[in-house]
């Protein structure tokens, strides 16, 4: 671990408690929005001033900042549409990031399939009883987007174009971003759950913020590719 992994570490993850502790103790209050965007805007300036080495770095830069922008439109807007919207567009930007020397063998092809089936559980459970025509082909081509980009992150360790430690970081930052974006499927479409669901909440902001750190921490790796060690 370098010496930026490790001031990102001890600056994020005490921010990440305190933001948590403050949800619990606060819960649905106003004023922890302010909180809530600023340290995802803190993240996504210290991955913009890293150095860009690579296309890799480039385009996670730009997703980071159009996360935020969705993070804003749901955060302070009750925006679901344009926050969705954004995030969409973000994965983009990732996939473009991490779509590195894919296989498409059996075995990649099998794993798409697997979270393409995580989905279509919610879809099934969730989102065909409760959504529009409109609203459900939008939420299936989001859908889509989101297994791509997770998909692409888990097999980043296979893939072998990244070294270790950051590919390792890449499928754990998709891996929960998948859980978080399943949990805020929930939280906005389930009819079962109203007003503010305090550990939904929980789960949806710290699998959130885990995602993108993850993300942030693989890219200020010193070494990013295999090639390089």
């Amino acid at each position: 671990m370098n010496l930026k992994q490790k001031w990102l570490i001890s600056l994020f993850v005490p921010y990440g408690l305190i933001m948590l502790t403050s949800m619990n103790l606060f819960p649905g209050h106003e004023l922890l929005k302010y909180p809530q965007v600023a340290g995802m805007a803190s993240l996504g300036l210290f991955v913009l001033f890293l150095q860009k080495t690579s296309w890799t770095h480039r385009w996670m830069a730009v997703g980071f900042f159009v996360m935020l922008g969705g993070d804003i439109a749901f955060v302070f807007f009750h925006n679901n549409l344009v926050g969705i919207g954004l995030y969409l567009v973000s994965y983009f930007f990732a996939i473009a990031a991490l779509n590195k020397k894919p296989k498409f063998d059996r075995l990649e092809v099998l794993a798409f399939l697997v979270i393409i089936a995580i989905y279509g559980v919610v879809a099934v459970h969730l989102l065909i009883p409760n959504l529009s025509t409109e609203m459900l082909v939008a939420a299936m081509v989001f859908g889509m987007v989101l297994s791509l980009m997770s998909w692409t992150g888990f097999m980043a360790p296979r893939r072998r174009f990244f070294n270790k430690g950051v590919a390792a970081l890449f499928a754990l930052g998709a891996g929960f971003i998948l859980v978080s974006d399943v949990a805020v499927a929930y939280l906005i479409f389930y009819p079962g759950f109203t007003g503010y669901i305090l550990w939904l909440e929980l789960l949806v902001r710290f699998t959130f913020m885990a995602g993108w750190l993850a993300f942030a921490l693989a890219l200020s790796g010193e070494v990013l590719t295999a090639e390089q060690e």
